[in-house]
Order: structure tokens, then C-alpha cells, then sequence
């Protein structure tokens, strides 16, 4: 079992989002992306990290080392400081990377009873469905993250908050595990 664990934002060359209060949306996801590998290798999983701000590259790497699954996380923004909650997105069409994300969603939603999932079921499953370029261009299943909205000022300090960050990252790592448990 190997993963690629992306972490959405290279913190030296793009921010990502920024929240109200100045957090960066880089700063959280790589945060996020070693507690995830931590979690993932203690119990006997291999793990690559990237992160830079060339999405064909992270695709050409994931791709060359070819692991068995991919996992890029995000922290959301909208205009709305309002928009809120947590989504799990993979590639258009039924492919593995459905059943990766609802793991995923499931075991966020069990440990967060109160963070709003955002869940589209057109397709019969809860992830949503779009044509980012990593979900496309990778060949093993693919999910893209957004752990919330960190345009969001609640979100946000939830964001900054470590056992929010951990436990978050304890609950994605669950769910890569359970996916291996299933497949």
C-alpha cells in the first residue's frame, strides 16, 4: 500500500486561500498532510509527499511512483463568509476513487456530528463530482479534500486549531485504511 498525500498549496510560492483572520490555507494543509502520513505509516502504510504549485508535476510523480492511491487536501474559500463545511471530490464517472471518498466522508462525519458535509448524491454516492486537473491526471483513485471553508470565521479558527487539524487528519487517514480494508 502506497499513497501520494498532497498538500494543496506550496507554503513558498502560493498561499492558497487566506482567512479572515490571516490564516494560510498552505500552512493548514501541510500541517494536515504530516499528521496524515504520521497516522497512515504507523500502521504500516507507505507514504510520498508532495508539495509544490506545479499540478502536472505532482501528477507526473504520483504517476511514476506509482502508488495505489492519491490524496490532495484543501481548505475551501467563497465570497460567502458564510459558505461552510467539509466535501470530498474525485474524477466525473464511477471509478475506485467513489468508494475512497465516501470512506473518507463517513469517517468525518462519524467524529465531526456538527461539521456540515456537503454531499452530492446525483451519482448515488456522497462525493462530489468535477474535472480537477489531479483527479484527472493521476492514475490511481484520486480524492481532493477541502477540510472547510476557511473563508469562513468559524471555519477558519476551527482550522487553526490543533486538535481540529489532528483529528481531522486521524479521521482522512481512517478512511484511506478502511478503503484498503474494502478493496
Amino acid at each position: 500500500m502506497f499513497v501520494c498525500i498532497n498538500a494543496g498549496h506550496d507554503r513558498l510560492f502560493d498561499s492558497g486561500a487566506v482567512g479572515l483572520n490571516g490564516l494560510k490555507e498552505a500552512d493548514v494543509t501541510y500541517d494536515v498532510m504530516l499528521m496524515v502520513t504520521e497516522y497512515l505509516e504507523n500502521n504500516g502504510i507507505a507514504v510520498l509527499n508532495v508539495q509544490v504549485n506545479d499540478l502536472d508535476y505532482i501528477c507526473k510523480v504520483a504517476n511514476r511512483e506509482n502508488v495505489d492511491l492519491f490524496v490532495s487536501l484543501h481548505c475551501n474559500a467563497a465570497e460567502s463568509r458564510q459558505a461552510h463545511g467539509f466535501e470530498v471530490w474525485t474524477s466525473r464517472g464511477e471509478t475506485n476513487a467513489d468508494l475512497l471518498a465516501t470512506e473518507i466522508i463517513n469517517c468525518v462525519e462519524e467524529t465531526f456530528p456538527d461539521l456540515y458535509v456537503r454531499k452530492d448524491y446525483t451519482d448515488g454516492d456522497p462525493d462530489k463530482e468535477a474535472g480537477f486537473y489531479v483527479l484527472n491526471h493521476t492514475h490511481a483513485p484520486a480524492v481532493l479534500v477541502e477540510m472547510a471553508f476557511i473563508s469562513n470565521p468559524q471555519e477558519e479558527e476551527m482550522l487553526s486549531n490543533f486538535w481540529f487539524k489532528s483529528t481531522m487528519a486521524a479521521e482522512i487517514a481512517r478512511g484511506i485504511i478502511n478503503y484498503f480494508n474494502k478493496i
